[in-house]
């Protein structure tokens, strides 16, 4: 085969030196740093170099391998399949490094563009290629063991402790939002659904960071401690996880992950507790596998040499090519399941999140001495009356923090008051006021951060207007502020029932969504 390699990092070298081993031939070679493109195409013997990868002349390939920063992935997998898709013969076949992208609106478009393209794809897992891990799939597909009632692990690496050199994958902001768990958990979340043939649909997330800020100097490196010349770096995604998973079947899932243990170079460890037995493996022992059938017992399967990361790529890349040419099906991970994979990833980050917001909103509630205000069914603490007097002898001025939430439900129920409200948005989610005026009309605001798409901070609501308030779909929590101008007090607040809402304005949509919402 005819192969060009798009990349010239580390794995960028993995692939060419498994890419010779099984007898291909490498002829293009592209990179974004001219130095480091010469330097790997040297190395390599590569005849040819490209700076831009719609340089390359695509009849000079058989085969692309894209071995980018993830964030690179969609643009440059979707260029190759568009190429496919204009032509009837001679399909280009694309190998991507995992994951297959950072985000899933891009992961479903590729899905497709792979099927419409008829393009021959596969994305590197190459943890399937160990004898050891096809050797436990085969033993559970028979169905020897039974059902897998318990799957517990580990993937623990030190790579990320200082000082190293700060990369993409730090870079939050520009879509790494994840890092043990895309980098090394999606190994896992693949061989559970190689070995197993199911997929997750539940999941619990937690996680941490040995340390919330690095330092980064001038050449680039990040370090842990200040020091001259060191800008602080925030830690914005994650170097440890603790995950929870739950199968379509029923397997449940017990999975650890760290970027930042010490001693650690590239160590997994899986564990499958099945009805009739137990079946263990460790990657520093990649040629063995235990086997537990009866109470006491442990046996030693021995799958010969021992082998390693390098030649778990030959492999795959063998098996990816022997099943093109011979028109089989290969082993290798197939777009689907890579994009399966990456929805698997995001619910983690998602589960995370929740928990986060879990441990904020009840912080916040603690913090603030909140309680749960009766007839508005919102989160208060009262934070200042004006010590003054207007000239009606009133307080000029009031203020209060609110917190709605998911759980437990929280809102605010329609009432009117007869002095004017400024709410503020703080932090959180995005939340909904419902205004309803005395022309029976409806009017919505949305507060919260998102202001680009028309979401505001603040918001002032005229005396004797209708409002009620409740999270968008999907918040966990949001703080918020109100001031009250003069202050409020008890004869300023009356409620309004939902009876004589609907009196007055009907089955509005605007009210359907809003009592939709504090039922769910």
């Amino acid at each position: 085969m005819r192969v060009g390699i798009i990349g010239t990092g580390f794995i960028a070298e993995v692939h060419a030196g498994a890419l010779k081993a099984c007898g291909h031939e490498i002829v293009a070679a592209c990179g974004n740093i001219p130095e480091a493109l010469e330097a790997f195409a040297k190395k390599w013997g590569i005849p040819r170099e490209y700076q831009d990868y719609r340089d390359i002349p695509l009849d000079s390939l058989d085969a692309v391998h894209i071995c980018t920063p993830p964030n690179t992935h969609y643009a440059i997998v979707k260029y190759f399949l568009e190429k496919n898709r204009k032509t009837e013969t001679g399909k280009l076949a694309v190998i991507c490094e995992k994951p297959l992208c950072l985000d899933l609106k891009e992961g479903e478009e590729l899905v497709k563009l792979v099927a419409e393209s008829k393009t021959p794809f596969g994305v590197c897992f190459h943890n399937r290629f160990y004898p050891a891990v096809q050797k436990m799939r085969e033993i559970i597909q028979g169905g020897s063991l039974g059902n897998v009632l318990l799957v517990h692990g580990s993937y623990e690496q030190e790579f990320h402790i200082p000082p190293l050199p700060y990369s993409w994958r730090f870079d939050a902001e520009g879509g790494n939002h994840l890092r043990a768990v895309s980098e090394i958990g999606s190994h896992i979340f693949d061989l559970l659904q190689f070995i197993i043939k199911d997929s997750v649909t539940e999941v619990d997330a937690v996680f941490r960071n040995r340390k919330e800020e690095l330092y980064r100097d001038k050449s680039g490196m990040l370090w842990e401690e200040k020091g001259e010349g060191r800008l602080p770096v925030p830690m914005q995604n994650e170097d440890t996880a603790i995950l929870r998973l739950e199968m379509q079947g029923g397997t449940q899932a017990s999975i650890s992950l760290s970027e930042v243990s010490f001693g650690k170079l590239n160590h997994m460890d899986l564990h499958f507790i099945c009805e009739k037995g137990r079946l263990g493996w460790d990657n520093d022992r990649a040629d063995k596998l235990w086997i537990s059938t009866e109470k006491g017992s442990t046996r030693e399967l021995n799958l010969g040499m021992q082998p390693g990361y390098s030649d778990c790529f030959r492999e795959m890349f063998a098996d990816f090519y022997k099943a093109l040419s011979e028109g089989n099906v290969s082993a290798m991970a197939k777009v689907s399941e890579a994009y399966e994979n990456e929805k698997v990833c995001e619910m983690c980050y998602l589960s995370a999140l929740r928990t986060e917001k879990r441990k904020r909103k009840e912080f916040l509630i603690r913090h603030y001495a909140m309680k749960l205000l009766e007839g508005e069914h919102t989160f208060y603490s009262e934070c200042y009356h004006s010590p003054n007097r207007n000239a009606d002898g009133k307080m000029p001025v009031s203020t209060m923090y609110g917190l709605y939430c998911k759980e437990p439900r929280s809102y605010s129920d329609f009432h009117i008051l007869s002095h004017e409200e400024i709410w503020h948005f703080l932090e959180g989610d995005p939340f909904t006021l419902y205004l309803l005026y005395e022309d029976g009309s409806i009017e919505t605001v949305t507060l919260g951060p998102d202001l680009a798409s028309g979401q505001v901070l603040q918001y002032t609501v005229p005396v004797n207007v209708i409002q009620g308030a409740c999270l968008c779909p999907g918040g966990e929590y949001a703080l918020y502020g109100c001031t009250v101008v003069p202050a409020f007090t008890e004869d300023c607040f009356k409620t309004v029932g939902k009876e004589e809402l609907q009196a007055r304005y009907g089955e509005k949509k605007e009210l359907a969504e809003f009592f939709r919402w504090i039922k769910e």
